[in-house]
């Protein structure tokens, strides 16, 4: 798995082999499910099913196999963590030209998710905001000036040259959106994933890294 890391966060990328295949099923089975407008973006529509997980939906159980165990790859392997992963919501998003998916984050959820299921010239890439930044709640009290631009300091990361097929990963707590879509019927699937056990016991809160 290929890591991005910015702020320093690292997120995950990876791609599912032999896409080509899965990508009109998952268009086919948005449309057979509840559309929502979102409410800051007339031009975006999130397809919901009834158990608010369309990953259950037997047409997708190989690529719901493939998210689990890369990001139990991403949650273990590059964040460092013991517990494993399950997806506990997923839902499609389908954006018109000029649409936007305003900042937001995900809670009830440890690790979170995009499969981006069609894409085009001059789509949107995926933002994300640093936990740190001005107004942020880890920001510091102080303001300073920067004097050069460093994974330390940038407000936001974009992801790009991203292709059909590719999936990334990150912390749920991370804000994150995209501007000013110019490819029309811009398709992902998002998804959060819970531990399915906490192994956590008390422990000293000084550990020696």
């Amino acid at each position: 798995m290929e890591k991005l890391d910015v702020f320093p966060i690292s997120l995950g990328i990876d791609t599912i082999v032999n896409f080509q295949e899965h990508k009109q099923t998952i268009i086919k089975i948005a449309k057979k499910n509840k559309e929502v407008t979102n409410h800051k973006s007339s031009s975006l529509k999130h397809y919901y099913a009834k158990d608010n997980n369309v990953l259950n939906d037997p047409n997708l159980s190989i690529i719901k196999n493939i998210i689990e165990t890369k990001a139990n790859d991403y949650y273990q392997e590059v964040l460092g963590y013991r517990e494993n992963l399950y997806i506990s919501d997923s839902w499609i998003n389908i954006c018109k030209k000029g649409g936007n998916q305003p900042e937001h984050y995900h809670s009830n959820c440890v690790v979170s998710g995009t499969l981006y299921v069609q894409l085009g010239n001059h789509y949107a890439p995926i933002s994300f905001r640093n936990p740190r930044s001005s107004g942020q709640p880890l920001s510091p009290e102080i303001k300073s000036l920067k004097c050069k631009d460093t994974m330390y300091n940038l407000d936001w990361v974009s992801v790009q040259n991203i292709q059909e097929g590719a999936i990334i990963f990150w912390p749920s707590y991370l804000v994150h959106g995209y501007n000013n879509n110019q490819f029309n019927d811009r398709v992902s699937l998002s998804f959060n994933l819970n531990i399915t056990k906490s192994d956590f016991l008390y422990s000293s809160p000084f550990t020696e890294i």
